[in-house]
């Protein structure tokens, strides 16, 4: 799969973000029997639920893009989420529920309680800033979770951090770089690309 799946457009259009929020209100459907026009239902003619799929995915691709998320976590979202409507052959917001989550959970096979986990996240991710952009009503998602064993490593204790910076010469510059990235990493619980990603 080449490396360019999915990557995130740049651009920003802001023509994709006027999307309607609101409502239009309830038109009468009506059908004539013998002539007579019989009143048969109402319907929202724009529910603003009612998006396409492929439209929602630009816009929240932008409001990550504007909001800061890193690339990398941007194409991870998109490919999770593409796949979750290959899965799922949903077309439109709406017709996500608990039911598609679970069929598309379900598509992976002897998948580690782990790998299924991070899946979940990603989509309820998705779908959370759906519903913070007014398209969901409700939080459907939140009851769906997967249990996950994971064992707990131990913690390096301070003589260990001091064996590690007493082996570092830290006369040279490569040497008290390390170690004050190493005692940043040990102080703070920075994850080691922020940490590489720091500047002035």
């Amino acid at each position: 799969m080449s490396k360019s799946f999915n990557k995130v457009n740049t651009n920003i259009d802001l023509s994709l973000l006027t999307i309607k929020t609101e409502k239009e209100p309830k038109k009468e459907m009506v059908t004539k029997i013998n002539n007579s026009i019989v009143k048969m239902d109402t319907y929202d003619e724009l529910d603003n639920r009612n998006i396409a799929i492929k439209h929602a995915i630009q816009i929240l691709n932008q409001q990550w893009r504007l909001n800061g998320l890193r690339p990398r976590t941007i194409d991870s979202y998109n490919y999770n989420f593409k796949r979750f409507v290959e899965v799922t052959k949903v077309e439109y917001i709406h017709e996500i529920n608990n039911e598609k989550i679970y069929q598309y959970l379900s598509s992976f096979k002897n998948a580690k309680d782990t790998s299924l986990h991070g899946r979940l996240k990603q989509i309820k991710a998705v779908l959370s800033k759906c519903h913070d952009n007014g398209w969901y009503n409700s939080k459907f998602w939140t009851n769906i979770k997967i249990k996950v064993n994971t064992s707990v490593k131990e913690a390096t204790t301070e003589r260990e951090l001091a064996i590690l910076l007493s082996l570092l010469d830290k006369s040279t510059y490569s040497g008290l770089r390390d170690s004050i990235g190493i005692l940043l990493l040990y102080k703070t619980g920075i994850r080691i690309k922020s940490l590489g990603a720091l500047r002035e």
